[in-house]
């Protein structure tokens, strides 16, 4: 499995590569030519060095020619045999047989050399060479026959042809070499290059784009004219790209309108008639009301407004809708209120109430289309921030200006056989707390204040810090005067018990002024004068006790 992954591997190598592809085929392109010249080359090498042999066979009879005439014309079978014998000495050379030709016309062998080796039919013929008188060279005295040796013949045809094919192989080889060197360095290195480049580029997903760099040898041939064409068109593939992103940002920004009515849906969108019938919604509408199985109901009209209604049957929203609808159809704009949703009644994860804001929208002039985001979030933060401004960060107790308002509803809220009381308290001691045991024991004793305080009055009383040790408890349904000094004693009491703090106690004690609303129109500002004035004549009468405001006095 691993050397197949590893043949694989190498051939996709090659197959992505060039340069690889380029070299192989030039070097089996090389190795078939080769091959078939080699075969020509041994065959017509064979035939010349055939060719050849032959020539020399005859230069070799040329030689002894003249030894072989006077042995035929004199009949000498002595000097016919050392002929032949000299002509045997070449290994080329099988047989030799000399022959001279009587007066009667008869063939004489002189000699037939070697004896021991017979001619067949089916060897090539001799060659054959006449031999004529030395006195008269038109008159024929013999003849001289050669048979070669053909199987030293064709290994030494053979062997000059291996070495000339061996030579033209190794010539050949080396102009391969050089072939691919200037292929290389000519074509296929500049275009791999230029590949590379392109491929580095990633021009499919790239929104940068560069123009390539031409070969240092290929500025004026074709492929430094491919560069140029290239990089044009890279630049023209630059500008359309531009083109195209700007047609977006023009396609975006005409959209922009109704994508940020989406957007700003969030959740829910619900289409209606112009009396706010419901026609079609998305499930988000639905579970944001929570009317999942008000909606099961078959042949059943249903209405923005009445489910909002059902839900929360505050008088503000029907009066939000209204207006909305109102200013929609008047100012044919898109109109947003804030409506709000008791508990329960939407999603069982909000502890106390929900808020959602309701966008309409006239489609046309028979349809609106209603938007509605959940700001709970938001509007909890609002309660928050309001909450923190109205209150006391050390005591958590109202401060002034989350205390005034409320007194005021007080007044407003009072009747005739019931009053409400204010008693102003300031503490005693707590300068002296503060000068020898710090700020963090005055803190600790504002804190146990506001819980004594708290502890001491009634759920529906009213109790807050104003500023520094300075204290108010507004009691409500107060019908005697006598019940607001018994208040006030028990204050008294609670305050001048030992506060604990560390190592040490800290003793401190009230002056409250009380006074009790029973004049008419007196507002908070009124009522906080009068409770000061007679905080006042408490602390000058003693300190640790109350005293009631008389308004005749």
């Amino acid at each position: 499995m691993a050397k197949a992954r590893l043949n694989h591997l190498i051939v996709a190598a090659i197959s992505r590569s060039i340069v690889a592809k380029s070299t192989i085929k030039i070097l089996l392109s090389s190795l078939a030519i080769s091959l078939c010249v080699s075969m020509i080359a041994v065959y017509f090498i064979e035939q010349y060095q055939k060719t050849q042999i032959e020539d020399s066979i005859k230069q070799l009879a040329s030689t002894v020619e003249s030894s072989a005439r006077i042995a035929a014309f004199t009949n000498d079978i002595t000097l016919s045999n050392e002929v032949a014998f000299g002509l045997l000495t070449n290994k080329t050379v099988k047989k030799v047989i000399i022959k001279s030709l009587t007066t009667e016309n008869k063939w004489l062998v002189l000699s037939n050399l070697p004896a021991t080796v017979s001619i067949d039919s089916s060897e090539s013929k001799p060659y054959t060479k006449k031999l004529y008188s030395p006195f008269n060279k038109t008159e024929q005295v013999g003849t001289l026959d050669i048979w070669l040796a053909p199987d030293i013949v064709k290994q030494q045809a053979i062997s000059y042809a291996k070495l000339s094919t061996l030579t033209l192989f190794i010539i050949l080889l080396g102009i391969t070499a050089v072939l691919i060197g200037v292929i290389y360095y000519s074509i296929t290195k500049p275009i791999k290059s230029i590949s590379d480049e392109i491929h580095a580029a990633n021009l499919t997903t790239s929104t940068t784009f560069t123009t390539l760099s031409t070969p240092k040898h290929n500025k004026h041939d074709e492929i430094g004219r491919l560069v140029q064409d290239t990089n044009h068109l890279i630049k023209q593939l630059k500008n359309l790209a531009d083109s195209e992103h700007k047609l977006r940002v023009r396609q975006e920004q005409s959209e922009q309108q109704l994508r940020m009515i989406f957007e700003k849906a969030g959740t829910g969108i619900v289409l209606m008639s112009n009396d706010l019938q419901l026609l079609s919604w998305n499930p988000a509408f639905v579970n944001m009301l929570g009317i999942q199985n008000a909606l099961q109901v078959p042949d059943e009209k249903f209405y923005l407004n009445q489910i909002i209604a059902n839900r929360s049957p505050l008088l503000s929203n029907s009066l939000l809708i209204n207006r909305g609808l109102e200013n929609l159809r008047t100012r044919q704009e898109a109109v947003s209120f804030v409506v709000e949703l008791q508990q329960n009644q939407v999603k069982k994860s909000h502890k106390k109430h929900s808020w959602l804001e309701i966008t309409l929208l006239a489609v046309d002039a028979q349809h609106i289309q209603g938007i509605l985001n959940d700001v709970t979030s938001h509007k909890l933060a609002e309660i928050a921030a309001l909450k923190q401004s109205e209150h006391d960060v050390l005591t958590n107790l109202y401060n002034r200006r989350g205390f005034e308002p409320r007194l005021n509803q007080l007044i407003k809220q009072e009747k005739n056989n019931e009053h409400i009381a204010l008693l102003l308290i300031d503490l005693d001691g707590f300068k002296y707390v503060n000068d020898h045991f710090g700020h963090a024991a005055g803190d600790a004793v504002l804190i146990e204040v506001s819980r004594r305080l708290e502890r001491t009055i009634r759920d529906d009383d009213l109790v807050a810090r104003l500023g520094g040790d300075e204290f108010v408890v507004v009691l409500s349904h107060v019908k005697t005067y006598a019940k607001a000094g018994i208040v006030a004693n028990k204050i008294i009491k609670s305050l001048s018990m030992p506060i604990p703090f560390e190592n040490e106690t800290l003793v401190i004690g009230a002056s409250i002024g009380v006074v009790v609303h029973d004049q008419g129109n007196v507002n908070a500002a009124t009522l906080l004068k009068q409770a000061d004035e007679s905080m006042y004549v408490a602390k000058q009468a003693g300190k640790s006790r109350f005293h009631l405001f008389n308004p005749s006095a």
